[in-house]
């Protein structure tokens, strides 16, 4: 008769089997907790990044508008305030040579261009009055042939061949000067050409406010540009500007008394802050005669 199963063996199979049903059971169990808190992390995870994203959107948004209203804005920050565009005139005649000196009538053709500097054309023991007529009015003056005489000698040489015709006063300095730039010429260049050495000492102050004087350049000379006093700020014209004329009366009507109106006065209420004129003034014609 065979031998019975041993009960002990049996329980112990039994508790076995009951033991690896409890691993797999609690392992499962695990692989599900891991599971859910890999998807909380994922979902924590996805708002985090869904968050970031809305703020750098907002924020990239609020960058964008504020770049395109300076971007819009800049134009208007950047352009003087009050200024007009200046016209642009046409260049003159080109003289080979030596030039002669312009005729006395003042029948000489415009020109604007030189191949060199001008003769002494002024007689240094004769007194010349001049005359700027502007589209605001005319100033006369007297021309200085004492302290600077090539100075004075070269802007009426230019005036004579009507160089300043129809330029406009380019910069207009409040209550101190305005200034009227050199002609650009046929090589596409401003100035006549040519340029002077300056007379005047570097330093030492500027005698009236009425000044008419040439713009002195950096490296020691000057061209056809030139400058008035408008007021009593005359200290604001460069010391070295060499000298060449004295305001003597522009009244807007000479026939009414003073105080009356006068060019200055007009052609100073066109200066800005910048020096870049609110309103076109332009010269129309300088002419220098004996007195």
């Amino acid at each position: 008769m065979p031998d019975s199963p041993n009960p002990r063996s049996r329980r112990a199979r039994e508790a076995e089997r009951q033991r690896a049903e409890a691993a797999a059971v609690e392992a499962a169990y695990e692989r599900a907790r891991r599971r859910r808190a890999a998807i909380g992390i994922g979902v924590v995870a996805a708002v985090v990044i869904a968050v970031v994203i809305a703020v750098y959107a907002a924020t990239n948004r609020k960058t964008t508008t504020a770049s395109t209203t300076t971007t819009t804005a800049r134009p208007t920050t950047t352009v003087a305030a009050n200024t007009v565009p200046l016209p642009t005139v046409a260049p003159g005649a080109a003289l080979a040579g030596v030039p002669p000196c312009p005729a006395a009538d003042g029948s000489s053709p415009r020109t604007t261009e030189f191949a060199e500097p001008p003769p002494m054309c002024l007689d240094l023991a004769q007194q010349y009055e001049v005359a700027i007529q502007t589209s605001a009015g005319t100033i006369k003056a007297s021309l200085d042939t004492t302290q600077f005489p090539q100075a004075a000698n070269l802007f009426a040489f230019l005036a004579g061949y009507h160089y300043y015709d129809g330029l406009p006063i380019s910069r207009i300095v409040p209550a101190a000067y305005a200034e009227v730039d050199n002609p650009v010429n046929g090589g596409g260049r401003p100035g006549p050409g040519f340029s002077i050495p300056n007379e005047a000492a570097s330093r030492g102050p500027v005698l009236s406010p009425l000044t008419i004087a040439l713009v002195p350049e950096a490296n020691g000379t000057v061209g056809g540009a030139f400058l008035m006093g408008l007021a009593g700020q005359f200290a604001q014209i460069p010391a070295n500007a060499p000298q060449v004329g004295m305001i003597l009366d522009d009244r807007v009507d000479p026939n009414q008394p003073e105080p009356e109106p006068n060019v200055r006065q007009a052609v100073n209420k066109a200066a800005t802050p910048s020096g870049g004129p609110s309103q076109v003034v332009t010269v129309e014609r300088i002419t220098v005669t004996p007195r």
